[in-house]
């Protein structure tokens, strides 16, 4: 089951780097995480965000490390998709501290999230 549900992000997961590439988001172009998607979990979970860092494309919520990312592995490009709470693409600078949000994407190899999705959730929505 673990395996089907690692396949099944997996899967997810290109296919929006795939349709979403034109997205431009901030992230540093330098980026080039370590991501092995054969022992790295999928992600997703709701949390308010406690701090945020747009010079680095990255924030801090759930007491982790999220990453945005831009980056090109070999063929591949790797695009964090960042929306707002319709739906709609967003720059991550129209996130703020405090503002609740969902993320999905995959466990990096030495800590933190590797995002394949950040939408900002609208006030008053679940946890």
């Amino acid at each position: 089951m673990r395996a089907l549900l690692k396949s099944f992000w997996r899967i997810v997961f290109v296919a929006m780097v795939i349709v979403l590439s034109p997205l431009n988001i901030s992230a540093n172009p330098e980026q080039n995480p370590d991501i092995d998607f054969e022992n790295s979990d999928p992600v997703e979970y709701r949390a308010v965000i406690m701090e945020i860092y747009y010079d680095q494309a990255r924030l801090i919520a759930a007491e982790e490390t999220i990453f945005a990312v831009d980056f090109t592995l070999g063929e591949m490009r790797f695009l964090t998709q960042v929306l707002d709470a319709k739906g709609k693409p967003k720059p991550l600078e129209s996130f703020k501290k405090g503002d609740l949000i969902l993320v999905q994407g995959f466990r990096h190899l030495n800590g933190g999230v590797v995002a394949s999705l950040i939408q900002k959730l609208a006030p008053g929505a679940k946890h």
